[in-house]
């Protein structure tokens, strides 16, 4: 299991919020990257939470930087919020916004008396 999970049902039955590109990288057996495509957002105004098993990633504030009148609006500036379940193990080490993309990097630490060590057998499944 990943360490990180994103909850879909909890944003598609709220119609109201957006949702951005992201990207889950594995930099390596312990670290993960969350990268949130957040180009057209103000930095300040996005909130990163942490509550019990959830990360969650929100914009309710997204204003019109000038007043237009549009032929074609494509740029949705909508409020947006990602839920993510994250396991006891997972911590938050590095936040940065760069070039409009939020980068969340965890580092995971499972304890020794945690893992389980499965027996190495082998197995015929073609029989």
């Amino acid at each position: 299991m990943f360490p990180l999970n994103l909850i879909v049902n909890g944003i598609k039955k709220h119609p109201r919020y957006s949702v951005l590109p992201i990207n889950y990288e594995i930099l390596n057996n312990h670290k993960y990257r969350l990268t949130v495509s957040i180009a057209g957002y103000d930095p300040n105004k996005i909130e990163i939470l942490l509550e019990a098993d959830k990360l969650i990633i929100l914009s309710n504030s997204v204003e019109d930087l000038y007043v237009a009148s549009y032929m074609h609006k494509g740029i949705a500036q909508r409020a947006f919020r990602l839920i993510f379940l994250i396991d006891g193990f997972t911590k938050i080490v590095n936040t940065q916004v760069h070039l409009g993309l939020l980068y969340i990097e965890m580092e995971r630490n499972i304890p020794q008396d945690k893992i389980r060590i499965l027996p190495n057998e082998t197995y015929n499944l073609l029989t």
